[in-house]
């Protein structure tokens, strides 16, 4: 995606262009679309591609390695409905798929960064920076109680979650972006996590 784009997209979904005004320039069939690829449930690309080009990186277009091209930073976007239960809100939770020892040890080693975007109906409200390696302990518990013989061919832990429970006792938790009428979504959002974003 050319960059001119991504940043009208990116505008659009910090909510800095409104839907009226995008339609005005791009039409309502531009945006009904644009909305149901920010909702996608199969996959996360736009707003891993958001999250990239408000932090200044490039996705990695490859499938394979970190998700920004040239760096070891990991985005990890979350989006909740705003038409389903109020009960699946934001967190700043995240997962790693497939994970095993080995790699667990590369993410340390390569001091990768999380970045842990959260959206509603594909509209950006925040973004979390925190060091793999403050969580960890937490991802080696996981690795240990799943894997505990180590690294075996095909074996993996399918999903090693995290969430607020575990971000808050980051030592070098950083908020990076925080959206200017998020208290408008204050209710899809997690009351320590949102208690959090605006203490800072």
């Amino acid at each position: 995606m050319d960059t001119k784009h991504l940043k009208l997209i990116t505008e659009y979904s910090k909510g800095v262009v409104k839907r009226q005004d995008l339609i005005e320039q791009k039409g309502e069939d531009y945006c009904d679309l644009l909305d149901s690829y920010l909702n996608d449930l199969n996959s996360s690309r736009l707003r891993q591609d958001i999250t990239c080009f408000v932090l200044g990186l490039k996705t990695n277009e490859k499938k394979l390695g970190y998700d920004s091209n040239g760096t070891c930073d990991e985005v990890k976007p979350k989006n909740v409905s705003s038409k389903t239960s109020k009960k699946n809100k934001l967190d700043c939770g995240g997962s790693y798929s497939d994970l095993t020892h080995k790699r667990h040890e590369k993410y340390v080693t390569d001091n990768a960064i999380i970045h842990i975007s959260g959206f509603v109906d594909g509209h950006l409200m925040y973004i979390v920076k925190v060091p793999y390696v403050d969580l960890q302990q937490h991802f080696k518990k996981i690795l240990d109680d799943k894997l505990p013989n180590g690294d075996l061919p095909n074996r993996y832990v399918r999903s090693a979650s995290f969430g607020f429970k575990q971000i808050k006792e980051c030592p070098n938790m950083d908020l990076e972006f925080v959206r200017s009428d998020i208290e408008n979504y204050s209710s899809f959002i997690n009351k320590e996590l949102y208690s959090y974003i605006k203490g800072i």
